[in-house]
């Protein structure tokens, strides 16, 4: 696509450089000056945790199972990478 383009003189490009430059200024003034209110997202919560239900008795087995397949682990704990994906 370059050949539907001339070339552009260093003049040029150093003359575009500093009205762009310009136009960031202003706008960046024109953001500072407006008065913008607090949005509120409409989201009122009083507790965001679950309530847990129904029978939280351990299956021993499952326990031994994940356990048996797991490559790094303790006594009562698999340990697992962080951040390395």
């Amino acid at each position: 696509m370059s050949f539907l383009f001339k070339e552009l003189s260093e003049k040029e490009k150093k003359e575009i450089r500093k009205e762009a430059k310009e136009l960031i200024e202003v706008l960046s003034k024109r953001v500072d000056s407006l008065k913008l209110d607090k949005v509120d997202s409409g989201i009122k919560r009083k507790n965001c945790f679950r309530k847990e239900k129904g029978n939280f008795n351990q299956d021993k087995e499952f326990r031994k199972r994940i356990f048996k397949n797991s490559p790094n682990k303790n006594e009562d704990f698999i340990i697992a990478e962080k951040k390395r994906w």
